[in-house]
């Protein structure tokens, strides 16, 4: 199973976006290449789970197990409505187990 098929699609219908992009009007986000946007894109995330971290510090650790585990219901859902996927019932029933 190729995992890359049709990536060079997927790049090019990102670079036509990417160079469309209202941010390029900054002159801070011009002329930067793919590790710019990478680094960019990995401090916020870091950032993200820092600030997580920290809320996460006031609460339970029951409460962050049961949090995370239902975190998969609104996935699904928004997989659902926007993305068009189908999931099988035996997705549906694991989710609704780990869940309940």
């Amino acid at each position: 199973m190729n995992l890359f098929a049709g990536a060079h699609k997927g790049s090019k219908q990102l670079n036509e976006r990417a160079s469309t992009s209202p941010l390029l009007g900054f002159p801070l986000f011009r002329n930067h290449s793919g590790t710019f946007w990478i680094a960019l894109i990995s401090f916020s995330y870091l950032l993200a789970m820092t600030c997580s971290n920290q809320a996460l510090m006031y609460v339970s650790y029951t409460f962050q197990a049961l949090a995370k585990s239902c975190k998969m219901v609104p996935v699904m859902l928004a997989n659902v409505i926007v993305g068009g996927k189908r999931y099988s019932f035996k997705q549906y029933l694991c989710v609704s187990l780990i869940t309940a």
